[in-house]
């Protein structure tokens, strides 16, 4: 689900069709997960980056931005 350097961001719409089909079968990503691990072991300690607090989480769009700005 990572997506290219030169591929961009996918559209939501496709976005949230290719996380059905990962959520049906995770073997791809729990793959994934394992293979990363194995370098960055930091990644399955549990913590997450807070959201600012400027988000709003319900503004989709403002949300859907900050991730492309992010990216």
């Amino acid at each position: 689900m990572i997506e290219g350097h030169h591929t961009g961001l996918s559209a939501w719409s496709e976005v949230r069709l290719r996380l059905k089909a990962l959520m049906a079968d995770s073997s791809e990503v729990d793959e994934a997960i394992h293979r990363v691990a194995a370098i960055m072991p930091e990644i399955l300690d549990g913590s997450c980056p807070a959201a600012p607090d400027w988000l709003d989480p319900r503004d989709t769009i403002a949300v859907e931005m900050l991730v492309r700005m992010t990216y």
